[in-house]
């Protein structure tokens, strides 16, 4: 007889909660399992929701393990709701723990796995809430004769195509997106502007290594724009506003952090403005970087990074203008309100508080349109990394008042806006395109781009999943079905 230490096994792929690869042996702080005071040296910590699936082809005979809700949280900005760890066998449940909340002692289990085939590992939250859902799986091990268990990844892999030899002609939401020289786009938390028929994609460059620790986050390597004319293929133009990594004190220091860039047009000053979020490492600063550039190809050149009004912080944001007026929609914390502002005419500061929507809500990442007299303000919630349903509100005026409409996605079964967060909404002639990203907190540089047409009928705003779709899309949503590309299941 031998014995697998579970946590032995490459675990990186499996995904988790926040999307942030198991840690073994440790917390994500490097800090030791911890379970109501009690440390252990040996063990797997996830953010939950998650599950660890094994193939065992009938060698294992006994699973035996600790578990408990992992002390790293007691309190914090997000709750710390209770635990249910499962244990899946063939797929019957041949364990579950019932209700596990932080402070609970640890306990211990012993699952038969005689002539089994498979295992699943599961720990599921409360009400399908994330938050601080950290659970500690205590040294499992599993008995076995023969060959030893394997992780089976086979039903966490997603579809993915190769870049196109003659070009894209739909959009594939979740799959890699290539640019004309057939590499992956760096363009994440992104805005778009049109100029003369051409489009700019503006995102942050995540291409390098991705740490955990403070924060999830990639060294600062600039914002990436790239240009199309048909918005599926995209040429890559460089970084406008690059790293500098010879300047610690500057926040454009690879030891910071870059969000969300976003860029409009001046007709007063003829220049091209951008707005980025700016913070350390530590995400204390909550500062806006603006930054102007003569081309929108850049370089853009640092004209302030401070905290731009009243000392609130900068939290993620929308740029938008109306008749040449510019505005910025920002999901400010503490105050915990998306604040809608008129910059002042050069767009390089705020000038007026105009409104607020969602006061006292946990919203963020907005993204704001107009259509037919009536705006649009669409935001996710604060789960960190993890995706959660979207929300719109409306207003005819910037100056409110702002009415929830509520949730933006049909379908959504996970309740998690088809694991997107949104990040920009595009109108092309008639039709509505939401931009979102699928943060993958294991590998930043991997998210995915989730873009998906929008539906506007009667003042009713919603979008559906596609596997693929193209320009210009159906009138309405009946129409999708009698389409050669029907809505197609989530990957």
């Amino acid at each position: 007889m031998k014995t697998l230490h579970i946590e032995t096994l490459d675990l990186n792929p499996v995904r988790m909660g926040w999307d942030i690869p198991p840690h073994i042996n440790q917390t994500v702080k490097g800090t030791p399992l911890s379970i109501a005071g009690q440390t252990f040296d040996r063990g797997i910590w996830m953010n939950a929701p998650c599950s660890i699936p094994l193939h065992l082809d009938g060698n294992a005979t006994t699973l035996r393990s600790g578990f408990g809700h992992e002390d790293l949280v007691q309190s914090g900005n997000y709750p710390a709701p209770r635990l249910n760890f499962q244990i899946e066998v063939d797929g019957d449940l041949a364990f579950e723990s019932g209700w596990v909340a932080s402070g609970d002692s640890a306990r211990q289990l012993e699952v038969d796995l005689k002539g089994a085939s498979s295992l699943i590992l599961h720990i599921e939250t409360e009400n399908g809430q994330v938050g601080n859902a950290q659970g500690n799986w205590i040294a499992p091990d599993i008995e076995y004769k023969g060959e030893p268990p394997t992780l089976d990844l086979e039903d966490l892999s997603e579809e993915e195509t190769a870049p196109p030899s003659e070009g894209y002609t739909a959009f594939h939401p979740g799959q890699r997106w290539y640019d004309t020289d057939e590499i992956p786009i760096q363009a994440h938390g992104a805005g778009l502007i049109e100029v003369d028929g051409t489009y700019y994609l503006y995102g942050e460059h995540k291409g390098g290594p991705t740490t955990f620790w403070p924060k999830s986050r990639v060294d600062v390597i600039g914002v990436g724009v790239y240009s199309s004319q048909d918005l599926m293929n995209w040429k890559n133009e460089g970084i406008v506003l690059p790293a500098t990594p010879e300047d610690p004190e500057s926040p454009l220091h690879p030891s910071n952090v870059l969000e969300r860039p976003k860029v409009q047009y001046n007709a007063n000053t003829g220049k091209y403005v951008m707005w980025v979020k700016s913070q350390d490492a530590h995400y204390s600063w909550g500062h806006a970087m603006v930054a102007q550039s003569d081309s929108p190809t850049g370089p853009f050149n640092i004209v302030s990074s401070e905290r731009p009004w009243q000392d609130r912080t900068f939290g993620d944001f929308a740029f938008y203008q109306e008749n040449g007026t510019g505005y910025l929609i920002i999901a400010t914390g503490k105050v915990e309100t998306t604040f809608v502002y008129r910059l002042s005419p050069d767009f390089l500061r705020i000038e007026e508080e105009l409104s607020g929507a969602y006061p006292g809500e946990k919203r963020e990442a907005p993204a704001l349109f107009k259509r037919e007299g009536l705006y649009y303000l669409i935001t996710s919630g604060k789960s960190g990394w993890a995706p959660n349903p979207t929300r719109y509100a409306t207003a005819s005026s910037l100056e409110g008042p702002w009415e929830d409409q509520g949730l933006l996605f049909e379908g959504d079964e996970e309740h998690n806006s088809f694991r997107s967060q949104p990040t920009f909404a595009l109108q092309v002639s008639k039709d509505l395109i939401y931009m979102g990203d699928r943060w993958d907190q294991r590998d930043l540089g991997d998210s995915r781009y989730i873009w998906l047409p929008m539906t506007l009928r009667n003042q009713k705003l919603s979008a559906r999943w596609q596997n693929h779709w193209q320009l210009p899309q159906p009138k309405d949503v009946s129409d999708l079905s009698n389409t050669s590309d029907p809505i197609s299941k989530i990957p």
